[in-house]
């Protein structure tokens, strides 16, 4: 697969983002429940809880205030170019010509 593919609505991934950030909310008001009786020894759940309060936190605000831009192509500069695989260094010139 050589390119990421934008959804044909660029509105998806902002939806997305939102809905994630609401599962995140979610999850962190449970966490504080659970996590307000014991002070010191928490369980096991308050782990995972903050995990997935974490990670659709992160990817829902990345989501919702970038949406598709997210995948756009970025300019890498010369001194890192010796660094950059040649597969992507030939398919990013291109990608330009075209």
């Amino acid at each position: 697969m050589d390119r990421i593919v934008a959804p044909a609505r660029p509105w998806q991934l902002h939806g997305a983002g939102l809905i994630l950030l609401g599962l995140a909310w979610a999850s962190g008001h449970a966490l504080v429940a659970i996590a307000a009786g014991h002070a010191g020894h928490e369980p096991a759940l308050a782990y995972l809880l903050a995990l997935a309060t974490f990670l659709p936190a992160s990817v829902g605000a990345a989501f919702a205030v970038m949406g598709p831009r997210l995948f756009r192509k970025v300019v890498v500069a010369d001194r890192w170019l010796p660094h950059v695989p040649a597969t992507f260094r030939d398919s990013d010139k291109a990608d330009d010509e075209a």
